[in-house]
């Protein structure tokens, strides 16, 4: 018998794809829930979609308009986030390892900006996709806000903030 702790947790939002093209949003319901705070993504059609909060959009905005964010393409990263005292997603006091995926927006630099996303706020999971390119989008709830190439791979640990290497 399986306990329901023990189940996978559902992806919470209705994400309804393009008919033409399911790498692509037609619409959503996450966008209609004011309080979500934390970035969510969703893989299709060998696509990771990302979609930013309204809570955030001013945030991502500004970085995009003050040139902070720019970048070459996105490293995509799947592994196992390990809380420590000086780094835990929550802020607060450590809490258990998390099984996690990293967003590098790789511009070379030695502090790029990155997104760590909990499994559990991911539509499909990557993890079984081979090393190697796929393409990434952002959405807010205003429509798609960019498209950019991007890199996969699984690693044991996460952080790891490192530039992709063939």
């Amino acid at each position: 018998m399986i306990n329901s702790s023990d189940k996978e947790q559902q992806f919470p939002y209705n994400i309804i794809n393009e008919d033409g093209d399911k790498s692509q949003i037609k619409t959503t319901d996450f966008f209609a829930y004011e309080e979500n705070q934390c970035f969510v993504a969703s893989y299709q059609e060998d696509t990771l979609r990302l979609l930013i909060p309204n809570s955030q959009i001013a945030v991502v905005s500004e970085l995009i308009d003050s040139g902070k964010l720019q970048f070459d393409y996105v490293v995509i990263r799947s592994g196992l986030f390990i809380n420590t005292e000086e780094l835990s997603l929550t802020g607060n006091k450590p809490v258990k390892d998390v099984d996690c995926i990293e967003l590098v927006f790789e511009d070379h630099s030695s502090a790029p900006f990155s997104i760590h996303i909990e499994k559990q706020a991911c539509e499909n999971d990557l993890s079984d996709r081979p090393r190697g390119s796929l393409k990434f989008s952002a959405y807010t709830k205003y429509g798609k806000l960019f498209d950019s190439a991007a890199l996969f791979e699984n690693v044991m640990t996460l952080p790891n903030l490192t530039s992709w290497v063939n």
